[in-house]
C-alpha cells in the first residue's frame, strides 16, 4: 500500500540518516487502557505555541505524491498554499505525526480508499475543517496504538441562520464512509459546528479512546452510526451526542438512519438529545451508556435547533414569531408538566423504533429518557411506527418527563429497570409487559396507556415484577384509557389517596386472570377475576416508609409515599401475601 508521512518541521532531524524510509506504525497491537479524559485545556498540547507555527511540513513518501512529486528515496520540505491545505489526491495510507497547522484535504475517486494514520499528531485549523474529505470511497482514520492525537477546529462558532456552504461541517468532515481503527487515543475540540460528521456511514470497531467536545453535534453520520468497542466520551454544548439524518434505502438495499451500539463505553453530555436516530436505535450485547442532557449536563449552552430560523422540535418545524403550537408534542405545560426542556433533550430518541436487548444504562435527562416516535414520513415512503422493545439490560433512569415512552407499543420482556424519578413512568398506546423487574417513582401516572395514534389503549401484563409508586396531585399508579388485563406476574401499584387518584384507573374492561395485583389506594374499577383468582384485603396502618411484600414465592422490598389503611389483593397464587414494615 502506498504510504505518505506528514510531520511537523521540528521532527526533521528524526529522519536524518533514514534515507526517506517511512516509519512503520502498523505493527502496534497493544491496547491502551490508561486513557484519562482530558478536562483542562492546560493539559493539552498548546495550539498557540510559536515553536509549532511553522508553515513548513516535511513529507516522506514511499511513492510519488500528487502534491509534492516525491520519489521513493527523497525527503523534501513543502510550503503549503495560502489556504494552509495539505492535499491528498491519490489513494493510499498517509502517516501523520507532530503538529500540522492547516487542513488535510482529501479528494480521490469514488471507489478509492484513503487511510490517515495518526501517530501522536496534532492538527489545528481556523480556516476550514482540520480533516476535510471531499470525495472518496472510504476514509479510515487509524489511531496508532499507544499514541494520543489531537484535532482542533478553531473556526468561529457557526451561525445556524447563515451557514457557509464552503465550510466543512465538522472538525472531521467526510463525504464518504468513515471508519476509526486501531487502539490509540483521539481528542477533538470542535468550536465551529460538529465534531465528527460524515454524510454517509460512521463506524468504530476497535478498543480505542475518543473524546469529542463540540459546539453542535458530537458525532453525526447522515446514513448510520455503528459503535461496537472503545471508550467514547462526547460533549455537545448546543446539539446532540450521536445523530443520524437520512431515511432512504441505500443502493445496497440498506435502511439509512440507524444507530447501532453493540459494545464499548459511551459517555454523553449533550444539550439536545443524547442519541438521536432518524430511523431505528438498535442496542445489544453489553455497551455501557451514560447520558446527561440539557440542564443536567454541565456543558450545555443553548439549543441550536431552538435558536435557528426554524425551531425544530420533535421533528416538527415552528417558525419563530408565528405558527407556534404550545399544545404540540413535547411542550412543557401541555400535559401539566412544566419541569422539562422546551426543546428536545431526550436520552434515546428514534423516529421509528427502539430495540434494546442488552447494555448498562445510566440516564439523567430533562425530557423523556427513551422515546420512540410514530407518524414521521420517511424518504423510503414509509411512516414511523413508534415501537419500543426491551428484552434485556440494566437501566437507572432519572427523567424530567416520561421515563420510557412509545407512541405505539411498549414491550418489556426482560431486564432490570430502576426509574428513580420521572413525570410519567411507562407510557404508550399499548403496554405489553411479560418479564423483568421494573421499579419506578413518578409524579404523575406510573403506567399510562393513552390514545396517542388512533389505536385502542391497553395494558397487558403476563409476567415480571412491577413496583410502582406515585406522588403528586391527581395521579394514578396504573392508568389505562381503555383496558387492563393481567395473566401473570406480580404488580404492586401504590396510587394516590385523595380526589380522583387511584392505584388502578381504567376506562374499559379490567381483568386479573392470573398472577398477582396488589393495590395500595382504591381501584377505580374493581377487576373481574378469572378462574383460580381470589381477592382479599390487607387492612392495617401502612404509614409512609419501607415495607416487605412477601409470600412463599416472592419477596419484594418497597417504599410508600402516602399513608394507607387498606391494601387490595387479586391473586392466582395459593400462598397469601403479607406486608411488613422494615
Amino acid at each position: 500500500m502506498k504510504k505518505v508521512t506528514l510531520l511537523c518541521f521540528s521532527t526533521i532531524l528524526l529522519l536524518i540518516g533514514c534515507t526517506g524510509r517511512v516509519p512503520d506504525f502498523s505493527s502496534g497491537n497493544s491496547i491502551n487502557t490508561s486513557f484519562t479524559p482530558i478536562t483542562s485545556i492546560d493539559s493539552r498540547p498548546s495550539n498557540n505555541d510559536s515553536s509549532s507555527n511553522s508553515n513548513s511540513t516535511l513529507i516522506s513518501s514511499s511513492s510519488t505524491s500528487s502534491n509534492s512529486n516525491i520519489s521513493s528515496t527523497s525527503s523534501v520540505t513543502l510550503t503549503p498554499t495560502n489556504d494552509f491545505v495539505e492535499r491528498i489526491t491519490t489513494p493510499g495510507s498517509v502517516n501523520l505525526t507532530g503538529t500540522i497547522n492547516g487542513s488535510i484535504y482529501i479528494e480521490v475517486r469514488d471507489d478509492d480508499e484513503v487511510e490517515l494514520v495518526l501517530n501522536n499528531a496534532t492538527i489545528i485549523s481556523d480556516y476550514n475543517s482540520p480533516i476535510y474529505c471531499k470525495n472518496a470511497g472510504k476514509l479510515k482514520i487509524k489511531l496508532t496504538a499507544g499514541t494520543t492525537n489531537y484535532i482542533y477546529d478553531k473556526r468561529k462558532a457557526i451561525d445556524p441562520n447563515n451557514e457557509d456552504v464552503n465550510q466543512g461541517k465538522g472538525a472531521i468532515y467526510c463525504k464518504s464512509d468513515l471508519k476509526f481503527t486501531s487502539t490509540g487515543s483521539l481528542y477533538i475540540e470542535a468550536n465551529y459546528n460538529n465534531g465528527v460528521h460524515s454524510t454517509k456511514d460512521i463506524k468504530n470497531e476497535n478498543n480505542n479512546n475518543i473524546k469529542v467536545e463540540s459546539y453542535n453535534h458530537s458525532i453525526k453520520g447522515n446514513d448510520s452510526i455503528s459503535i461496537s468497542s472503545g471508550k467514547i466520551e462526547l460533549i455537545s454544548k448546543c446539539g446532540s451526542g450521536l445523530k443520524t439524518e437520512n431515511t432512504d434505502i441505500s443502493s445496497k438495499g440498506n435502511q439509512r438512519g440507524n444507530i447501532t451500539l453493540t459494545g464499548g463505553e459511551i459517555d454523553i453530555n449533550s444539550c439536545e438529545d443524547a442519541i438521536e436516530a432518524s430511523y431505528n436505535i438498535e442496542i445489544s450485547n453489553t455497551p455501557k451508556i451514560t447520558i446527561k442532557t440539557s440542564k443536567f449536563s454541565p456543558y450545555t449552552l443553548t439549543s441550536l435547533s431552538k435558536t435557528s430560523s426554524k425551531f425544530i422540535y420533535n421533528d416538527i418545524y415552528y417558525a419563530p414569531g408565528g405558527g407556534w403550537n404550545p399544545g404540540g408534542p413535547g411542550w412543557g405545560g401541555n400535559d401539566g408538566n412544566t419541569d422539562k426542556a422546551d426543546y428536545s433533550a431526550k436520552g434515546l430518541k428514534a423516529d421509528n423504533n427502539i430495540n434494546i436487548s442488552g447494555g448498562i444504562f445510566d440516564i439523567k435527562v430533562h425530557d423523556d429518557a427513551l422515546h420512540a416516535s410514530s407518524g414521521i414520513e420517511f424518504e423510503n415512503g414509509e411512516k414511523g411506527i413508534g415501537n419500543l422493545n426491551i428484552s434485556d439490560g440494566e437501566f437507572t433512569i432519572y427523567a424530567s418527563d416520561d421515563a420510557i415512552h412509545a407512541d405505539n407499543t411498549l414491550t418489556i420482556t426482560n431486564g432490570n429497570i430502576d426509574i428513580t424519578h420521572c413525570y410519567e413512568g411507562l407510557e404508550g398506546s399499548i403496554l405489553n409487559i411479560s418479564g423483568g423487574y421494573t421499579k419506578l417513582y413518578s409524579t404523575d401516572d406510573g403506567l399510562n396507556a393513552a390514545n396517542k395514534i388512533g389505536i385502542t389503549p391497553a395494558i397487558n401484563i403476563s409476567g415480571g415484577i412491577l413496583d410502582i409508586a406515585v406522588y403528586g396531585g391527581d395521579v394514578d399508579g396504573i392508568d389505562s384509557n381503555y383496558s387492563y388485563t393481567q395473566t401473570g406476574g406480580l404488580v404492586i401499584s401504590k396510587g394516590g389517596t385523595s380526589g380522583m387518584s387511584n392505584g388502578l384507573d381504567t376506562d374499559g374492561p379490567t381483568a386479573v386472570n392470573g398472577g398477582t395485583l396488589i393495590i395500595f389506594g382504591k381501584p377505580e374499577n374493581t377487576p373481574t377475576k378469572g378462574n383460580g383468582v381470589a381477592s382479599y384485603n390487607l387492612n392495617g396502618s401502612y404509614s409512609i416508609g419501607n415495607y416487605e411484600v412477601k409470600n412463599e414465592n416472592n419477596s419484594v422490598k418497597i417504599k410508600t409515599y402516602y399513608n394507607y389503611s387498606t391494601v387490595y389483593v387479586f391473586s392466582s397464587e395459593s400462598s397469601k401475601y403479607t406486608i411488613t414494615k422494615i
